[in-house]
């Protein structure tokens, strides 16, 4: 599995690689050190306690849709 981190302009920042049977979640956070952002825009697949909160330590705005336990959750 592919997974990157592009910067505003869509230029690649950050990548890794992993087995194609290992899901996106489990990079998320190590693919975000030491990127300075002002938001994080992903698909709902990123809607993670432990992603949402790194996030949030960096000082940056979380832009991810809900998953739909989220919702339920929430009221949505």
């Amino acid at each position: 599995m592919f997974s990157a981190n592009v910067e505003g302009l869509g230029q690649l920042a950050k990548w890794c690689l992993t087995g194609g049977q290992t899901h996106d979640v489990t990079q998320a956070v190590s693919l975000l050190e030491d990127i300075c952002a002002g938001a994080v825009l992903a698909d709902k697949a990123y809607d993670a306690d432990e992603v949402l909160s790194k996030i949030e330590n960096d000082g940056a705005k979380a832009v991810i849709p809900l998953k739909k336990k989220q919702k339920a959750a929430a009221g949505v």
